[in-house]
């Protein structure tokens, strides 16, 4: 065997006796480490709605302080998103879940939307032939004027002469 060829088992076994990158990366992802900055874009600050990584206001600071906390602690992304919320509530997580309330706030409007359109479609063509109707019907005459009445319509119209 080649020097080349002694190196590469060389390392082959090593990687393999230390678990390698590949490994230590599963093991991170199945222990659930956390960087800060990947935490940092789960959350908003609560007062300026902006991501903590972009947020400069008091309250994104102590956000950040109890996510620092929070990882150093060892929690995983699911515990410190409970954390998260238990202390500054849903407003603090960039992408809230889609249920509950939550759902409400978008497909309401929708609704009321389709709604109103469904209620426009039919009530406008009704009142369009509504109206074509009343001017196709023929309008009923005045009735003739009694003497009485004409005398003191001349006499009315005389006077404003």
């Amino acid at each position: 065997m080649s020097m080349r060829g002694r190196l590469i088992a060389a390392l082959l076994v090593l990687a393999t006796l230390t678990g390698g990158p590949a490994v230590a990366t599963a093991q991170s992802a199945t222990h659930g480490r956390v960087s800060f900055t990947q935490a940092q874009q789960q959350f908003n600050c609560t007062i300026c709605h902006e991501p903590l990584n972009e947020a400069r206001s008091a309250e994104a600071y102590q956000e950040n302080a109890l996510l620092r906390t929070l990882i150093a602690r060892g929690d995983t992304m699911t515990q410190i998103k409970r954390a998260m919320v238990a202390n500054y509530g849903i407003g603090v997580l960039a992408n809230p879940p889609k249920r509950g309330f939550a759902v409400l706030i978008v497909v309401v409007p929708v609704a009321v939307i389709v709604l109103g359109l469904i209620v426009l479609a039919y009530t406008i063509p009704r009142w369009r032939r509504r109206a074509a109707a009343q001017q196709r019907a023929p309008h009923p005459e005045a009735p003739a004027l009694s003497d009485a009445d004409r005398q003191r319509l001349a006499a009315d119209l005389a006077r404003r002469e």
